[in-house]
């Protein structure tokens, strides 16, 4: 599985990618009643929202998206607001730019930048210990209430996993070798 591109969020003037989240309220296409479709091997969710912090606020700055269907299947003809935020036609699609509203999210979610490229798994979406610069950003209601550079923490972390497989070996001899090392780093992250 080709490794998936992350929401991304744009923090202090700078992009950074989506890398945790542990909370409610973010954008989630089934609460407007949108399904996507995959739009490429990096994409099988079928979107990627871009936010932004701005004022303490935490606001959706860009929803891309190939193509949407209703709940029923049927291809999209209007779209829904989202966040304050009406779609436009694009020639890439149509993409939401700058809704006014605040995402009303509620928790914790980390964004790194700088990905460590030696570090790179073929699959799914890229851990944060895998990124030079990590931020922690909390939320109550979208309103930034706390903000920690957790990036000396990853690098402590990186150098506490020299040595171990960062990459799985050439499985040729079935799944369940696959399978125990996916455990294996799963336990030990």
């Amino acid at each position: 599985m080709t490794a998936q591109a992350p929401d991304r969020v744009r923090y202090q003037r700078m992009k950074y990618d989506l890398v945790g989240v542990k909370g409610t309220g973010l954008f989630n296409p089934d609460q407007f009643g949108l399904v996507f479709g995959p739009t490429c091997s990096d994409n099988w969710r079928g979107y990627i929202v871009t936010y932004k912090v701005t004022d303490n606020l935490l606001k959706m700055e860009k929803l891309d998206f190939a193509a949407g269907l209703d709940e029923n299947g049927e291809p999209l003809t209007e779209f829904p607001t989202i966040y304050g935020g009406q779609a436009k036609q694009t020639s890439n699609g149509p993409e939401y730019h700058y809704p006014p509203d605040t995402v009303p999210y509620t928790g914790g979610m980390l964004i790194g930048r700088e990905f460590i490229q030696e570090l790179y798994v073929h699959m799914g979406f890229q851990d944060a210990w895998k990124f030079r610069r990590v931020h922690e950003l909390v939320f109550d209601q979208g309103r930034l209430t706390e903000h920690r550079d957790l990036s000396a923490a990853m690098e402590e972390y990186r150098q506490k996993r020299e040595g171990r497989s960062l990459r799985p070996r050439d499985f040729s001899d079935g799944q369940n070798d696959m399978m125990e090392w996916i455990k294996s780093n799963a336990t030990r992250a």
